[in-house]
């Protein structure tokens, strides 16, 4: 492993808890490659360190795909158990959502009811 990956990582992890953020650096696979788990908002963030441009750019690419897979498959998940629960949107504590829908697209203003 790059000695210059393992000290931006720890450096990072130090940075990030100094300013409340709970993090931690940890070893992974054969490579023994080491990254940054951060927890925000119960949400668990790995974040990598890569020296080279060409690596980095990658990186981010791939944590940035898994991310969002990640966050398309829990909205999901939310709004369906959501609307299961609430099928018009009705509750008083789905209304700035009902608001939100409403106004972002119009069109479905009674679809979803």
């Amino acid at each position: 492993m790059n000695k210059q990956e393992e000290f931006q990582n720890r450096a990072l992890a130090k940075l990030l808890s100094e300013r409340g953020v709970a993090a931690d650096y940890e070893q992974r696979g054969a490579r023994k490659k080491m990254d940054v788990v951060a927890e925000v908002d119960g949400l668990r963030i790995v974040l990598e360190a890569e020296t080279g441009f060409h690596r980095k750019a990658q990186a981010i690419k791939d944590s940035d795909a898994r991310l969002r897979q990640k966050l398309l498959a829990t909205v999901r998940k939310e709004a369906s158990a959501l609307l299961s629960q609430d099928p018009h949107l009705e509750r008083p504590e789905h209304r700035l959502i009902r608001e939100a829908l409403e106004s972002q697209w119009p069109e479905l203003v009674g679809e979803v009811s």
